[in-house]
């Protein structure tokens, strides 16, 4: 069986991840790959905002979320089980309600957005975030190069 097949990771870098009324979220200060910043400042926060998907028939039974900066761990997140179990059981609802002539295959997201603070930037850094599952890890590109500039 090949790993995680059909199971996708997302991950976006920004400033603020926020739960607004209704449900919706919002992705404030989005950044493409790089963040520039005065060398020796610290970030008083930044978010990896990462969504998870799977084929609605093969929930996940573990979440393991890593973060790291410069090859060191920074963030290492594993959902707890009843997290897990409350997920299979919104699945398994969805899966009742499921209308077959919707196209495409049924999926089932997750969502979550992870904080980081304190972060010094006095050389190059990157931020990476990796996703694993009962299947192992999720394959991602989404990397955030911190660049230091000098201050004027």
């Amino acid at each position: 069986m090949e790993v995680n097949k059909d199971r996708t990771v997302n991950v976006l870098w920004a400033d603020e991840v926020r739960q607004e009324e209704g449900g919706k979220l919002s992705i404030i200060g989005l950044y493409a790959t790089n963040l520039d910043v005065e060398r020796g400042a610290t970030l008083k926060q930044l978010y990896a905002f990462v969504e998870v998907t799977t084929p609605v028939d093969r929930p996940f039974k573990s979440l393991r979320f890593v973060a790291t900066s410069n090859g060191k761990e920074v963030l290492n997140l594993s959902l707890p089980e009843a997290a897990m179990d409350a997920a299979l059981a919104q699945i398994k609802e969805l899966e009742a309600d499921q209308d077959d002539s919707s196209p495409g295959e049924p999926r089932v997201a997750m969502r979550a957005g992870l904080p980081f603070s304190g972060i010094t930037v006095a050389e190059p850094t990157t931020m990476r975030l990796s996703v694993t599952t009962e299947e192992g890890e999720m394959t991602n590109t989404a990397i955030l190069h911190l660049r230091p500039r000098q201050s004027k």
